[in-house]
């Protein structure tokens, strides 16, 4: 709980940020499967997302985007450590040069998958919730038998591979933002 900072901030400067610059614009979201076609790849998925990354330029959307990024990256990196200490494994680096926001309106959801691959080699995943203003959008682990409505400033971090398999159930009022991440 509470492992961002007023997320509400962070997704205000996220929209402004969205209408400032075009390369900040929401977009379809990605699946990483090459043999997808965008037809099947929306019967999997169907959300917005924007992309920060890690950058060292400088003018007032650069310092904008530096400024959300750093805000995620020292949020998740603090709870990552807690989490990995908590359960006693290792991981190659805290930080990541890349966050993905996603953004589910009415509808939108992500069927059940795992995120890791022999293309991936992903050990934890992380998911940070800017808000829960909405219905639907649950996270669950029908493998497991657990769902989850998180809350706002909430970050879960849960086994990359098996038997984790999730989904997030469409939203059914409001809207949807979460950050999504991995680590080695």
């Amino acid at each position: 709980r509470n492992g961002i900072q007023n997320p509400k901030k962070v997704l205000n400067q996220i929209n402004t940020l969205s209408e400032l610059n075009k390369q900040y614009t929401w977009a379809d979201s990605l699946i990483y499967h090459a043999n997808k076609t965008r037809e099947k790849v929306n019967s999997f998925r169907s959300s917005k997302q924007i992309d920060f990354s890690r950058l060292n330029e400088s003018d007032q959307v650069n310092d904008l985007s530096s400024s959300i990024f750093n805000v995620i990256d020292h949020s998740f990196s603090a709870a990552l450590r807690d989490y990995t200490q908590r359960i006693g494994i290792a991981i190659k680096t805290y930080e990541q040069d890349r966050y993905s926001v996603l953004k589910y309106e009415l509808e939108d959801f992500f069927s059940i998958h795992l995120d890791t691959s022999p293309m991936l080699s992903r050990v934890i995943s992380g998911l940070m919730y800017l808000d829960d203003d909405y219905d639907g959008g649950i996270l669950e682990f029908p493998k497991i038998g657990l769902e989850l409505k998180p809350k706002e400033g909430d970050i879960i971090f849960f086994p990359s591979q098996v038997p984790f398999f999730h989904q997030s159930t469409p939203i059914i009022k409001g809207i949807k933002h979460a950050v999504v991440a991995w680590w080695n």
